[in-house]
């Protein structure tokens, strides 16, 4: 099923995999879409779906931005090309002709036990974007920048509480216009 939003003078913003986080800008119309069911609810529109499967349940042009902060193992590996699917042609079509999609990640994607999973997902992911026609920028964050990203999600906290952040990966923004 396809949905289609209705033109309003709001900034469309698609967050991809927020977890339990939301953010609040009365400027912004956000839709959540994770596909764990659990972490949906609260403020804004919420959709159950699977982006790394590579469709996205919206029309073309829809939103102005497209945001991924700290994206899951699964969508990470959609986002950098590792995955069966890549999901740059669809984040391409959701976004009208002024967008942009923003990722941020740490230097290097760990499991639990503190193995890499993913080695420098910022490096795969401005490839696989570039690959799909967008302009990439890719900015390594201070801890200021950090502390403003307004999620209280586990590693930035542990990033900026840390008595020594030569533990702790760096963090990266990936930005791709179309």
């Amino acid at each position: 099923m396809e949905i289609k939003e209705a033109n309003t003078s709001k900034n469309k913003v698609l967050e991809i995999g927020p977890g339990r986080h939301r953010f609040d800008n009365p400027n912004e119309e956000r839709v959540y879409l994770d596909v764990n069911d659990q972490f949906l609810g609260g403020k804004g529109k919420n959709l159950q779906a699977d982006a790394s499967k590579g469709s996205l349940p919206f029309g073309v042009g829809v939103f102005d931005n497209v945001e991924a902060t700290f994206p899951d193992g699964t969508v990470l590996r959609s986002l950098t090309g590792l995955a069966n699917t890549n999901l740059w042609p669809e984040l391409h079509r959701v976004l009208n002709d002024e967008g942009k999609a923003t990722i941020i990640t740490e230097e290097d994607y760990r499991n639990q036990q503190g193995e890499i999973l993913v080695a420098k997902p910022h490096l795969k992911v401005k490839e696989a974007a570039e690959a799909q026609g967008f302009k990439v920028n890719v900015e390594q964050l201070t801890k200021d920048q950090v502390s403003k990203i307004g999620t209280n999600q586990m590693m930035v906290h542990r990033y900026l509480f840390s008595k020594n952040s030569k533990d702790i990966s760096p963090f990266y923004r990936i930005t791709a216009k179309k």
